[in-house]
């Protein structure tokens, strides 16, 4: 997951950071509207995600231990998605 996450932020450039362990991390977006923007346009693909931190710039990612990767794969490409169009 955290390899993941650190490939979709360094693919949207340097503004981005990957912050926690196992598998509660969070994606730093350094900025709450691009975060909220975001959460707001997975939760409409079906995502659910949410932000924390003092100004709501991070979004969560803690998916299920029973995970299937198929399922983890296809929320990280609606992620993706959503970051891409902030």
């Amino acid at each position: 997951m955290r390899r993941q996450l650190e490939t979709i932020a360094s693919d949207h450039g340097s503004g981005f950071a990957v912050r926690g362990r196992g598998v509660a991390l969070g994606f730093d977006c350094q900025k709450a509207e691009i975060a909220e923007g975001t959460t707001r346009k997975a939760f409409e693909k079906g995502l659910i995600v949410e932000r924390c931190k003092s100004a709501d710039q991070v979004i969560k990612v803690m998916p299920a231990l029973t995970i299937y990767s198929e399922t983890l794969n296809q929320g990280f490409e609606i992620f993706e998605e959503c970051l891409a169009k902030q």
